[in-house]
């Protein structure tokens, strides 16, 4: 009997810890207290969604480990306000305790409330913690959640664009996302924690260095009273290179892509002038950042576009910077094949509420 009321005891003990905030117990600690919750058939259960431009997609972590089985996805449109897909989900899952939940936004995020732009979305971390009953709950934006999912990918979903130095040491790092949008944030390491703050890069002018490249800067300034770095890195970015380089062309960025497959010429020149953007901005960003821990490129179009990416192009564009030219090709460069990354990095971010 006093065995049972001490894994009981062991057990509350455990629990009450693990809930406590980072800044009065490490990471480390609370992992070593999740680990032990296991053990003890018990685990924090965080709720982590990720919401997208079309769909929204929930899952169940188990402290920082996501339960892939558990990812559901649910189309925005169909929904009044994420509060019903949360509930909805919720309501197939049985009698789950949940601890805390953490929210990924597509868009600026400022103390804890999103605005959705092309839904009638408020989203407010008080909100979705009052309609599931729970304290905690954390609202980031998605390259955040990105950034937390760093420490948590497989090395089996990384592949090397650019080689670089691996330092034996926990190292700053930078996330730059390419998809539907543009951005990037450093993930910085602080005690046994990682902190990524928010970002807004992708609206920072487009940086130049030739006079095609000031061409096509002109011609999307013309188009849109400025140009941005997301103008060109992104989904539709690349059908505005196409534009350039083809005026009455009017294929899709994914027609774009699979011609660049064949071996068109057009395209070709639009996948090649695109990487030498990305790795433009992305020497900029590790000038800025210092990321001795690498860079790590996410997002669909990241991935499609990595084929092309090579020594002619990015890499070059990414040490063309006069005299740091040598300093910059130390940062190895990564490219992250995981689709659930966004959701790894809210059960991460759950576990330091």
């Amino acid at each position: 009997m006093r065995l049972f009321q001490t894994i009981s005891l062991t057990r509350s003990f455990l629990e009450v810890y693990a809930r406590l905030p980072l800044s009065v117990v490490s990471a480390k600690s609370k992992t070593a207290i999740n680990r032990n919750l296991r053990m003890l058939g018990m685990s924090m259960v965080y709720l982590v969604a990720d919401i997208g431009g079309t769909n929204t997609r929930v899952a169940l972590a188990q402290g920082t480990e996501l339960l892939t089985e558990t990812i559901q996805k649910f189309p925005n449109a169909k929904a009044p306000h994420l509060r019903d897909i949360l509930s909805s989900y919720i309501s197939t899952k049985g009698d789950i305790s949940i601890s805390a939940a953490c929210i990924a936004v597509a868009g600026p995020v400022h103390n804890g409330v999103a605005q959705m732009t092309n839904l009638d979305w408020l989203i407010q971390d008080h909100d979705i913690a009052s309609s599931l009953g729970i304290d905690k709950v954390g609202v980031i934006n998605d390259l955040q959640a990105q950034g937390y999912a760093l420490p948590y990918i497989d090395e089996a979903d990384l592949s090397c664009l650019k080689q670089g130095k691996t330092p034996d040491y926990p190292a700053t790092r930078l996330v730059i996302g390419i998809g539907t949008g543009f951005n990037a944030a450093p993930a910085y390491v602080v005690g046994d924690t990682t902190l990524v703050p928010p970002a807004e890069a992708g609206h920072v002018r487009l940086p130049t260095s030739n006079d095609q490249e000031r061409a096509i800067a002109a011609q999307v300034a013309g188009n849109n009273g400025f140009a941005s770095v997301e103008h060109i890195l992104s989904g539709r970015g690349v059908e505005r290179l196409e534009r350039y380089f083809d005026p009455t062309s009017t294929r899709s960025a994914a027609e774009v892509l699979a011609a660049a497959q064949n071996g068109d010429s057009v395209a070709q020149q639009v996948v090649t002038q695109f990487a030498r953007f990305a790795g433009s901005v992305a020497g900029d960003l590790a000038l800025t950042v210092l990321p001795f821990g690498g860079i790590y490129l996410i997002g669909g179009v990241a991935r499609a576009m990595s084929p092309y990416m090579d020594d002619s192009n990015f890499n070059a564009a990414f040490v063309d910077k006069d005299r740091f030219a040598e300093f910059n090709a130390q940062f190895p460069v990564h490219v992250v094949h995981d689709d659930f990354a966004a959701l790894r990095g809210c059960s991460g971010y759950a576990e330091g509420l």
